[in-house]
């Protein structure tokens, strides 16, 4: 997050330069992170960060590809703050990864992970599980009552 005044805007838009858009940024990141690996092929970060911004690119296959070469190398906490693999393998419909996955996070440490609750339920939606995609919407706001996607998923869900 970058932080400034108003009058600085012209500034800071020049010193990001061609990444103010988007997909520019993500490919940076992903050729940055391409570098990074060639550098030390053992290293699990940039196979990681290369996960992430396959994700951002629409490029889910890739990001799974990636995700997978470092996953039993990755700290504990990795996905408690990154869940694009965790996202790429939704986008491809391999539900079973999303459930493994979540189920290994709330049971070692991160229950209260309402990002995962809302996906959980939105799977179940997609399988046509109201009653096991309403649970997970409840414990998503549970965890976080402010959780805006879950309550709105939760009110369209009962309000159907």
């Amino acid at each position: 997050i970058i932080v400034y005044t108003p009058d600085k805007k012209d500034l800071v838009e020049a010193i990001i330069g061609e990444e103010l858009e988007e997909k520019i940024a993500w490919q940076n990141a992903l050729t940055r992170a391409q570098k990074e690996k060639e550098l030390d092929a053992e290293n699990v970060y940039p196979w990681f960060n290369m996960s992430t911004s396959y994700y951002h690119l629409g490029q889910y296959q890739k990001s799974v590809e990636s995700f997978e070469k470092v996953e039993s190398r990755l700290p504990r906490r990795m996905l408690w703050y990154q869940i694009e693999p965790i996202l790429a393998y939704k986008e491809l419909g391999n539900y079973d990864s999303v459930f493994q996955i979540s189920e290994y996070l709330f049971n070692n440490g991160n229950r209260a992970f309402s990002e995962l609750y809302q996906l959980r339920g939105e799977i179940y939606l997609t399988q046509g599980d109201k009653d096991n995609a309403r649970k997970q919407f409840e414990l998503a706001i549970q965890y976080n009552q402010n959780f805006e996607p879950a309550k709105a998923a939760l009110e369209r869900l009962l309000n159907n």
